[in-house]
């Protein structure tokens, strides 16, 4: 009841699995794209304050059921 998860994706390549996932199984789930092009398909920058930001943001998220 108290998970959370944060995917951190590239700009250009997403996908739902996870978010499909989270809710099947009830967790609060954020997206959040704050990486930058993905890299010949397997890696991509992170902007690690966007991270952290986006950590704060989903911890200070109150979720009413």
């Amino acid at each position: 009841e108290n998970a959370h998860i944060i995917e951190v994706m590239p700009q250009d390549y997403m996908l739902g699995l996870y978010y499909w996932l989270a809710y099947t199984l009830g967790i609060k789930y954020y997206d959040v794209v704050i990486g930058g092009a993905l890299q010949g398909g397997e890696a991509f920058y992170l902007e690690i304050d966007l991270l952290e930001k986006a950590v704060i943001k989903m911890l200070n998220t109150r979720v009413y059921s």
